[in-house]
C-alpha cells in the first residue's frame, strides 16, 4: 500500500486494472469488517473548498448504526495535497487515489473495492439521515437494489410513489429518474463492478438504473427518506454540457433496443426526438450552426414537427442575421 500524496504523473489506477488499483488504496483498515456491514462510496475532488461538506457527510456515515466501510475515492490532478495527507492518514478510511477526473471511474474504482455484503453512495458534500442505513437493511430484504426517496437542495422531499415505480420500475423510469447518486444500497453478490463499466459521463444514474433493469435485476422502492443533497457551488454537475442531449439520446436508443416494450415504442420514440431537438438547440446556441442543422434534420426525420419553427432560427443564423433571441443552452423551450 502507498501513503501520502499520490504522483500527478502516475498511470490511471483503473486502466491497470484491479491490481494497480489496489496499489493506489492509501489506507485500508475500515470500521467494518469483511463480510458485513455496508460500504459506502464517496468520490471527491479532494478539493480544501470542499472540506467541510466532505467532513459533514463522513460524520453522516459514521453516525449510522451499522457497521461501516467508508471508501474515498480521490480523482483529478487538482486535490489539495494538505486534505489528501488528513484523509489518507485517518485509520478508518480506504481511501484510493485515479489521475482521471469524472464520476464513472470513481465508481468502478470504489465498487471494486467493496467488501462488505452491501453497498452505497454518497457524494461529498451530501449527507444520510440518521438511521438511515438500518433502515435500507431491513427494507431489501430479497431485492438486489433498495432506493429510497430523500430531501433535495431546498429542502424539498424527493419522493415518488412506490406502487407505481415497483408496478412498472422502466416506465417510471422514463418518466422521472428513481435512481439519485446517494438513495440507493446494492447488494454486493449481485450487483458486480461490470455493471458500473461503460457508463456515460453524464446521466451516470439514469444510465445505471437502465443497465440493472435490462440484466433483470429486482429493484424495489420505498418512500422512506433517508438522504439529503446539498448545494455546493461550483460543482461538476452544474457545469453545461453540450453533449449531454447526444448522450441522453444515445442511452434512450440504448434502452429501446434492450427493452422491446411496445407499450412503451412511442415515448422512446418521443423522448428521442426531443433529446435531438435539445442537441440541435445546444449546438445554436453555441454557434455550432452546422450540427445544429443536422440535429434539427434529424429530428425533423423523426416526427419531430412540433419544432419544425425553430427552422427560422437556423436560417437566420446560416445567412448572417445572427440568432436573435438565443436561448440559453440547454433549455430546450423552442
Amino acid at each position: 500500500m502507498s501513503s501520502g500524496v499520490p504522483s500527478t504523473d502516475r498511470p490511471d489506477g483503473w486502466g491497470g486494472g484491479v491490481g494497480s488499483i489496489m496499489n493506489n488504496v492509501a489506507v485500508s483498515q475500515p470500521a467494518a469488517r469483511a463480510g458485513e456491514g455496508v460500504s459506502v462510496i464517496v468520490r471527491t475532488a479532494c478539493l480544501e473548498a470542499r472540506r467541510a461538506g466532505l467532513e459533514r457527510a463522513l460524520e453522516s456515515i459514521f453516525s449510522q448504526p451499522v457497521p461501516v466501510e467508508p471508501i474515498i475515492v480521490v480523482n483529478g490532478t487538482t486535490f489539495s495535497p494538505k486534505l489528501f495527507d488528513d484523509l489518507s492518514g485517518r485509520p478508518e478510511l480506504k481511501v484510493a487515489y485515479m489521475e482521471k477526473a469524472g464520476l464513472p471511474g470513481a465508481m468502478r474504482l470504489g465498487r471494486s473495492l467493496v467488501t462488505c455484503p452491501f453497498f452505497s453512495f454518497l457524494d461529498d458534500d451530501d449527507i444520510y439521515l440518521p438511521g438511515c442505513l438500518a433502515r435500507r437493511l431491513d427494507a431489501i430484504q430479497d431485492a438486489d437494489v433498495l432506493v429510497t426517496s430523500g430531501f433535495g437542495t431546498a429542502g424539498q422531499l424527493y419522493s415518488l410513489d412506490p406502487d407505481t415505480v415497483n408496478a412498472d420500475p422502466l416506465r417510471s423510469l422514463l418518466k422521472q429518474n428513481w435512481l439519485a447518486s446517494c438513495a440507493a444500497l446494492y447488494r454486493s453478490s449481485t450487483i458486480s463492478v461490470e455493471y458500473f463499466g461503460h457508463l456515460p459521463d453524464v446521466y451516470e444514474w439514469t444510465a445505471l438504473a437502465f443497465e440493472l433493469l435490462a440484466a433483470g435485476k429486482k429493484i424495489h422502492y420505498v418512500g422512506d427518506v433517508t438522504y439529503r443533497l446539498f448545494d455546493t457551488p461550483g460543482s461538476v454537475s452544474k457545469g453545461f454540457r453540450v453533449d449531454a442531449a447526444r448522450v441522453q439520446q444515445r442511452m434512450l436508443e440504448r434502452a429501446a433496443s434492450q427493452f422491446r416494450r411496445p407499450d412503451l415504442s412511442t415515448e422512446f420514440r418521443r423522448q428521442i426526438r426531443e433529446a435531438a431537438h435539445c442537441e440541435s438547440e445546444s449546438h445554436w446556441a453555441n454557434g455550432d450552426f452546422r450540427e445544429a442543422w443536422r440535429c434539427h434534420l434529424n429530428c425533423l426525420r423523426m416526427g419531430g414537427l412540433r419544432h419544425i419553427t425553430f427552422i427560422r432560427h437556423l436560417v437566420c443564423a446560416s445567412i448572417g442575421l445572427g440568432p436573435s433571441g438565443r436561448a440559453k443552452p440547454g433549455s430546450c423551450g423552442t
